[in-house]
């Protein structure tokens, strides 16, 4: 998934969203452009809710 021009990102790999910025298993946080944060929040939650 496209989270910001130049990030692409694995779900498997998101462990939470904070505001505008997505965080990997490994910690790394990466920013989310806010035109598509609610987009991204929506499909990081709808991918939770499937594979939890």
């Amino acid at each position: 998934m496209m989270i910001e021009r130049g990030y692409v990102i694995n779900l498997y790999h998101v462990w939470k969203m904070e505001g505008t910025s997505v965080v990997l298993d490994n910690k790394t946080v990466l920013p989310v452009s806010q035109n598509h944060a609610k987009e991204v929040r929506e499909t990081i939650t709808g991918f939770f809710r499937r594979h939890l």
